[in-house]
């Protein structure tokens, strides 16, 4: 099976491909299971510019409801109200860096005249486009964008549960804060309790001994005697 085939597309056609308003390459005829369809830009411009690699063959009411919005001409397809029978979605593009007028096409040997309404690219056009000669740069790539998507996607959830961990992180930092604030006010507490229980005895001590030296003149010998031993 030959996977390469040189199509014409239309220049408004093409400018819808593009802005990516049409996803679909649209055509009368079945392109046999090709794979890589080299677009051949018709008149004015004349000339091959494009590669597009396509998904599968679909016929009429076969394009998915999901793939219908946003797409010109996919509900015309499927109603049959225009005249193509086969749709072929457009999964990457590529430009070519230069592109190949009609008439140097033929020099070339790549063409015997314009594809109408389609070609299979002679050898000497795919060797030398193949061997790199003339370059091409991609346009999309539908695939890639998917996976890129799913990619931001999962990110995103990443980082909603980082977020939350984070979150969670920071409240028991806090509950850990305020409990480490609360013993430290309690230790606190206790100690200037401590300290307010030993003053108070140093003061009654004190009261003690000064009211016993001011009395002890007035009082008998053995009373003296016991205040001395209470206050030495």
């Amino acid at each position: 099976m030959k996977k390469d085939l040189l199509v014409p597309i239309k220049p408004y056609d093409l400018t819808a491909i593009l802005a990516r308003e049409q996803t679909y390459l649209f055509s009368k005829h079945d392109l046999r299971n090709a794979t890589r369809l080299w677009l051949y830009e018709t008149y004015p411009v004349s000339s091959l510019r494009y590669l597009a690699t396509v998904g599968p063959v679909k016929r009429p009411r076969q394009i998915p409801r999901s793939e219908r919005s946003g797409s010109r001409n996919v509900d015309a397809f499927n109603s049959r109200s225009i005249a193509a029978t086969y749709a072929y979605e457009i999964r990457r593009l590529d430009k070519l860096d230069e592109p190949v007028p009609y008439k140097e096409m033929v020099e070339r040997k790549w063409a015997k005249g314009a594809p109408q309404p389609f070609a299979y690219p002679l050898p000497a056009m795919l060797e030398m486009l193949e061997k790199g000669r003339i370059g091409r740069r991609v346009v999309f790539d539908v695939r890639k964008e998917a996976e890129a998507k799913a990619a931001e996607a999962e990110m995103g959830k990443a980082d909603v549960v980082t977020g939350k961990a984070e979150v969670l992180a920071a409240g028991t930092t806090k509950m850990e804060a305020a409990e480490k604030a609360v013993k430290a006010k309690t230790v606190e507490k206790a100690e200037t309790t401590k300290k307010v229980g030993i003053v108070d005895t140093e003061k009654a001590e004190t009261d003690g001994r000064a009211t016993a030296s001011a009395v002890d003149k007035d009082l008998p010998p053995t009373t003296q005697g016991k205040l001395k031993d209470a206050y030495p």
